[in-house]
């Protein structure tokens, strides 16, 4: 097993207004790919960097130009997005897992592949490389910073931050530190619906009077879910429709940690559709209930 430790810039819209907005709305658009891959002895073989001309939001915006260091000229020499994909995916060969740190990079793969109708069924599996960190040193599942991570186990910082192939590097050098072939089999744990949501929710409403399943699952964008400590506005990111009737969200409180949102919509006795909604302090058990979700949801539309 290789372990292939991949970091990923992206550009982003001047405002919103400017976002593209179809086939859906663009966060990102990946300008750099950074790479460093691992033996089963957690040695770094080979790495892999490159630079990937935005066809959409062309123009740096001033903050990730600040932030990343990368400049317009350099994105002018880049490769267009499906030729530096090729190579990536050809670099990455059969046998090997892909690990991040965070959980941003993956989601922006997927939509960038999907904005240029390529393949994302090519990927091997991924797992969230911070999780396993805060789970080995900690013994928890909060997300902690790189940074944090590198000064936990004594690694110098000897190239610059926010750039695709150092951050990979800096990443790499953290994995070396872990038990990867533990923390990706105790991952994914078996899991039941029925057993997942045991925990009490922290929330809980319900909306009625809905002519049709699909509007009432459609009102979940309508419902105000807060941190149940300090009432801050939780957005619910990447909702996952996985049933008819059901749906899932992450989000997340900067003081207080994640949470998930779930909805369903039922049918009540007077042939009216009413959602139901619950939002639940997302541990380790619900943590991986989304990402399996997420990892069916996105290899389906690759079939």
């Amino acid at each position: 097993m290789r372990y292939c430790i991949l970091d990923m810039e992206w550009n982003q819209p001047f405002s919103k207004q400017c976002a593209k907005r179809k086939p859906f709305v663009l966060v990102g658009e990946i300008i750099q790919i950074g790479a460093y891959m691992l033996n089963e002895r957690l040695e770094i073989v080979d790495d892999f960097s490159i630079y990937i001309a935005p066809k959409y939001y062309k123009k740096l915006q001033s903050r990730v130009k600040r932030i990343t260091g990368i400049t317009q000229s350099a994105l002018s020499m880049g490769f267009p997005f499906d030729t530096a994909i090729s190579h990536f995916r050809q670099w990455c060969g059969d046998d090997c897992v892909l690990l991040t740190w965070g959980r941003d990079d993956i989601p922006m793969l997927l939509d960038n592949l999907r904005l240029h109708k390529l393949d994302a069924g090519w990927l091997p599996p991924w797992y969230n490389l911070q999780l396993i960190y805060s789970r080995q040193t900690q013994g928890d599942m909060n997300q902690r910073s790189l940074s944090s991570a590198m000064e936990f186990f004594g690694i110098e910082q000897l190239v610059s931050a926010h750039n695709a192939h150092n951050d990979a590097y800096h990443t790499a050098l953290v994995a070396k530190h872990l038990d990867l072939e533990t923390g990706i089999k105790e991952y994914f744990s078996p899991i039941k619906t029925r057993t997942v949501f045991s925990n009490s929710h922290v929330f809980n409403t319900v909306l009625y009077g809905f002519p049709t399943r699909e509007k009432a699952l459609a009102a979940r964008k309508q419902i105000g879910f807060a941190c149940p400590v300090c009432g801050f506005e939780l957005p619910i990111e990447g909702w996952i429709q996985h049933s008819p009737s059901k749906a899932i969200g992450i989000t997340y409180c900067k003081k207080h940690g994640d949470y998930l949102a779930r909805v369903k919509a039922s049918l009540t006795k007077d042939g009216a559709w009413r959602l139901s909604a619950f939002l639940y302090v997302a541990d380790q058990t619900v943590r991986n209930y989304y990402s399996q979700k997420l990892w069916e949801a996105e290899h389906k539309k690759t079939q």
